[in-house]
C-alpha cells in the first residue's frame, strides 16, 4: 500500500528530526546535504515524483561510503558510525513509498535518536530526543491498517503518540534504575 501524502511528511520529517539530534557532531558539508533530502524529497514527491531509481541510489550509497571514510579515516567508532547512520536513513527516505519501506525508516530513526544519546546525555537533550520520540511514535501510529477515522487531524496523531510514550515511560524508568 502506497504511503499518503501525510504519512510520507510524518515520515520525513521524523527522519529529519533524527539527523539534526546528531548535527553538533557530524561534518558541516554532510549535516547540509542530509537536511535538504527530506525537504526536497517532500517537494519532488507533492508533484509526483517517484522514488529515486536503484541506478541512483546505488552509486549515492558508495559515495555516501566513500566520503565517511575520506573524513574520518574508517567507519569504525562513534562519529563515522553515526554519520554513516544518519546518511544511510536519509538515503532510505529516497526510496520510501510503501508502507513497509516506512515502517523500516521508522526503526531505523529510532535507533539514530538513540544513538545520539551516546554523545550526549543532558536532560534539556533527552527532553528534546523525548519531543522527537513523540513524534515518531505518531508516524508509526498513522501507518496502521484500520486507524479511527482517516482523516484524523495530526493533532490526533500527535496525542496518540504522547499517550503511547508516557505509557511506556515507567517502563523506561525501571530498566534505566535496575
Amino acid at each position: 500500500m502506497r504511503l499518503s501524502t501525510r504519512q510520507f511528511n510524518l515520515l520525513a520529517i521524523t527522519t529529519l528530526l533524527a539527523v539534526l539530534a546528531h548535527a553538533g557532531r557530524l561534518p558541516l558539508w554532510l549535516t547540509a546535504v542530509l537536511v535538504l533530502i527530506a525537504p526536497l524529497r517532500m517537494l519532488s514527491r507533492s508533484r509526483g515524483g517517484k522514488p529515486i531509481s536503484a541506478w541512483w541510489r546505488v552509486p549515492m550509497v558508495a559515495v555516501l561510503f566513500a566520503a565517511i571514510i575520506l573524513h574520518y579515516g574508517n567507519f569504525f567508532g562513534r562519529e563515522p558510525g553515526s554519520a554513516l547512520a544518519c546518511g544511510l536513513l536519509m538515503l532510505k527516505l529516497l526510496e520510501s513509498e510503501r508502507i513497509r519501506d516506512a515502517l523500516a525508516a521508522l526503526g531505523f530513526s529510532a535507533f539514530v535518536l538513540m544513538s545520539a544519546l551516546l554523545s550526549t546525555q543532558t536532560i534539556s537533550f533527552t527532553l528534546v530526543l523525548c519531543a522527537s520520540l513523540i513524534l515518531l511514535l505518531a508516524s508509526l501510529n498513522s501507518l496502521q491498517p484500520a486507524p479511527m477515522d482517516p482523516v484524523r487531524p495530526l493533532r490526533g496523531e500527535l496525542r496518540t503518540g504522547a499517550i503511547l510514550f508516557v505509557l511506556g515511560l515507567p517502563m523506561a524508568v525501571a530498566a534505566f534504575l535496575f
